[in-house]
């Protein structure tokens, strides 16, 4: 079996760290963690408050 994930989610943060949290809390919970993957998008300079350890899923931080 292929290690290719099924779904790219794409988040994009105007100063929103928080919310992001929050919809990362919900993906590691209720997502199935080897079909996805995040690219996670921070158009502010923005203190993470997480690691990017911290979430399997999240494959990219981009910051613009």
């Amino acid at each position: 079996m292929s290690d290719a994930k099924l779904v790219t989610i794409s988040v994009v943060s105007h100063g929103q760290i928080d919310l992001i949290v929050n919809l990362f809390d919900d993906i590691a919970t209720y997502l199935p963690l080897d079909q996805i993957e995040v690219i996670l998008t921070l158009n502010l300079p923005e203190v993470l408050p997480f690691v990017e350890s911290d979430y399997a899923f999240l494959k990219m931080i981009v910051r613009n």
